[in-house]
């Protein structure tokens, strides 16, 4: 799998873990937040389904560009530490990646469509120097879920012609 692909399935697990009911997750990266309502607990609801969940739906979504997906949800504060340290230094080289970008380094944006379950008629466009208004996808995210679903949410929008500087 690609490298650029990893963002677009990091995000996919704040809606996988939202399907389940009596689940709340927000946040991306390092500052996600996943809370089970007492209901969903008391009918057997446990911190494993999450992962089950998970591993299901990016099999079941994403097949044609992964083979093989273990999940492994941590909950020991130390054990969490250590591992933001190996993640930052990845977060900080797509940062980097994007940060070297400019509007005027591509011939191409990008459409963003994810908020139109709660947005309908709102639409963004990603450029490298303007990510969606949300935050969650930046340029290089819109191109890669374009790869990954040439019909999902992040369409092409071919540049035009300058008309006001």
């Amino acid at each position: 799998m690609q490298p650029d692909f990893e963002p677009i399935l990091e995000r996919q697990i704040h809606h996988f873990t939202n399907y389940g009911h009596g689940l709340l997750h927000i946040g991306q990266r390092d500052i996600s937040w996943i809370r089970i309502s007492k209901d969903a607990y008391n009918a057997g609801f446990r911190i494993e389904d999450i992962g089950k969940i998970i591993h299901a739906k990016l099999h079941s979504d994403f097949g044609a560009i992964l083979d093989k997906v273990q999940v492994k949800l941590y909950t020991d504060e130390k054990q969490v530490e250590e591992l933001l340290k190996v993640a930052k230094p990845v977060y900080k080289v797509r940062d980097d990646r994007i940060g070297a970008l400019t509007d005027e380094s591509v011939d191409t944006f990008y459409s963003c469509t994810l908020c139109q379950s709660f947005a309908p008629n709102h639409v963004c466009i990603i450029s490298p120097e303007r990510p969606g208004l949300c935050g969650a996808y930046n340029w290089l995210d819109g191109k890669a879920s374009n790869q990954i679903n040439p019909t999902g949410p992040n369409q092409p929008v071919k540049k035009g012609e300058l008309i006001d500087e």
